[in-house]
């Protein structure tokens, strides 16, 4: 809570300063729906950032980074609201854009597709989940290395879903 007072301190001192549409305004706003999203109260959070997203969007186009990863974020929270086919179209649509935008190899790119993966399995779509983090998997392998953490993270995670394999 006192974080979220003294969020809503600097954003007011912003808006009176540099304005509504400033970089940096919506910088703060950004952090205030995060702090909301950490506080737990999801639908402000959401509505916070839907707002900035959209500012952003228009303010500084689609395809900038502070825009994607407000697209991140929320995808991130319509996910734990329930909301999995929302959340599922954001992370496809989020893993096409950071594929364009940032390459295909980017750990952004394989952070975005590994989340993914992790709703799948989450809405019971294991096989599919699997699919998705051994792509993943050999791509980072390929890229950043057999024992990098980001590597080792989507390692852990299809492990994780592969079938208990009885002990002899």
């Amino acid at each position: 809570a006192e974080s979220e007072t003294e969020q809503r301190a600097v954003l007011d001192a912003l808006l009176r300063t540099a304005g509504p549409e400033h970089y940096v305004t919506l910088q703060s706003r950004s952090n205030l729906g995060n702090v909301l999203w950490s506080l737990g109260r999801l639908a402000e959070a959401e509505a916070e950032l839907s707002a900035v997203l959209e500012v952003r969007t228009r303010v500084l186009g689609s395809g900038h980074p502070a825009t994607i990863g407000g697209y991140a974020a929320l995808a991130a929270i319509r996910a734990e609201l329930g909301r999995h086919a929302e959340a599922e179209s954001d992370y496809r649509q989020l893993a096409m854009t950071y594929t364009r935008v940032l390459g295909a190899q980017d750990r952004s790119t394989f952070r975005i597709r590994r989340e993914l993966a992790d709703l799948l399995a989450a809405t019971g779509r294991t096989a599919e989940a699997m699919e998705q983090l051994t792509a993943v998997l050999q791509a980072q392998e390929a890229t950043l290395g057999k024992d990098d953490p980001d590597t080792s993270a989507t390692r852990q995670s299809l492990e994780s879903l592969k079938p208990a394999t009885p002990k002899p």
